[in-house]
């Protein structure tokens, strides 16, 4: 009503008028009506940089609201300029160190860790720490939510040693500053269980990620996005605990709420469906696993989200393991080619994807690729002390001794002989790991 007032009163354009209605499109995005908000948003944004021009603060005030709806829904990507533009007319218009900068800093880098340049959201994300240490203290909430979105990005970023040291920290601050009960102290638990999945470490996740989808069940209700993706995370525990039935039921009511809450077009829709196709995986059902996996690729490539390649990986190995090796070989090279572009030929995925794409290749008798594929996978995996390096190490081994013992009786030389002996003496040693 305000800016229907101040269009009639003062003209579409007026300055007054453009703030009226980009705070009643805010107030939307604010209420959950982010889909009706954008093009209001869009539009603000678009008329507040030609009214006060590029540099102007409400022309970044704008850039930055928009860039955090387009973010919210699951268009994280096309939200980077704007949150970039908004960071950059900041450090411009404002003090040094100024709140305003921290914000900007932490925005873009939460984008930055879900699109896969983790990095970068490091670097953002450590000076956001800095500053709201140096201007609100090392206690106040704004720190503390801080230090969360910063020990996060270090798990993304495979730093995994930093950031439990600032779990642990803020897993002491939170409940005494904020309450045991605080949803920023239910953030700290969900971090640092992820953490701890990160480090194969899924029975000692598992009951925190109870004990915190059942507070937050309590305080912020069974449908809101937090409370959503503890549950998918415990989920995700209990499957790798190999408590199928209780990991089924979740997963499927977990599935459910995603869809309804964040939309089928949603980045985080694609990795609850994937996840729980992770699970028909493992129970064998790989016609439910094939068709989950292809569903959760589809929405990820419509959302640009980084998760498509592992994903196409995941789908080959289901493809490999239902027995169909011809089909499973094309798409794990696709994702191996995906995988160089998205996280570069030294990442742990990339050699679990260059490994099992030789097993598909030594599944099918052509020998020479296979030893190419797995001797560029072992040069990434040998190099990784991550625990899925340690633990795909022991299909690599297997994978060689079995590679050279068949091509040696298929084409027998000294060479081969040797290998075979020295592959499989290495299986030998590694029965029982």
């Amino acid at each position: 009503e305000a800016g229907e007032i101040a269009e009639r009163v003062l003209g579409p354009d007026h300055p007054d008028t453009l703030t009226a209605k980009l705070n009643m499109a805010s107030m939307m995005k604010s209420r959950g009506a982010r889909a009706e908000a954008e093009p209001l948003l869009r539009t603000g944004y678009e008329k507040l940089r030609r009214v006060f021009g590029e540099d102007h603060e409400k022309t970044g005030s704008a850039a930055g609201v928009y860039g955090g709806c387009l973010d919210e829904l699951g268009r994280g990507r096309e939200a980077i300029p704007y949150l970039e533009e908004a960071l950059r007319i900041a450090r411009l218009t404002r003090n040094e160190d100024a709140i305003d900068i921290g914000e900007a800093e932490s925005n873009l880098a939460d984008v930055n860790r879900r699109a896969g340049d983790a990095a970068l959201a490091v670097t953002l994300q450590t000076d956001a720490v800095r500053i709201f240490e140096k201007r609100l203290g090392s206690d106040h909430v704004r720190t503390l939510v801080a230090r969360i979105g910063l020990a996060n990005v270090l798990v993304t970023a495979g730093r995994l040693d930093e950031a439990e040291k600032q779990f642990r920290d803020l897993m002491e601050l939170c409940p005494r500053l904020l309450g045991e009960e605080h949803p920023k102290t239910l953030k700290v638990l969900t971090g640092y269980s992820v953490l701890l999945m990160r480090q194969d470490d899924y029975a000692k996740a598992a009951p925190l990620l109870q004990r915190s989808l059942d507070v937050g069940r309590k305080v912020d209700g069974e449908n809101a996005g937090d409370t959503i993706i503890t549950q998918f995370n415990l989920a995700c525990a209990l499957r790798e605990t190999d408590r199928v039935k209780e990991a089924e039921t979740l997963f499927a009511d977990v599935v459910e709420r995603f869809r309804r809450v964040f939309g089928d077009r949603h980045p985080n829709t694609s990795i609850v469906i994937a996840g729980q196709s992770e699970l028909f995986w493992k129970l064998r059902r790989y016609d439910e696993a094939q068709a989950g996996f292809r569903a959760a690729i589809d929405i990820s490539k419509a959302t640009k989200n980084s998760a498509a390649p592992w994903q196409t990986h995941l789908l080959g190995r289901v493809l490999l393991d239902s027995g169909d090796a011809a089909a499973a070989e094309p798409v794990l090279r696709d994702a191996v080619t995906e995988l160089l572009a998205v996280r570069g030929p030294q990442h742990v995925f990339t050699g679990t994807a260059r490994l099992y794409h030789g097993v598909a290749l030594l599944r099918l008798g052509r020998f020479e690729e296979s030893e190419g594929a797995l001797t560029a996978a072992e040069t990434v995996l040998s190099a990784s002390d991550k625990p899925s390096a340690k633990r795909e190490s022991r299909v690599l081994v297997a994978s060689m001794a079995e590679l050279y013992e068949r091509w040696n009786m298929a084409a027998a030389s000294d060479e081969r002989a040797r290998l075979a002996a020295e592959w499989a003496k290495r299986r030998d040693e590694r029965v029982g790991e």
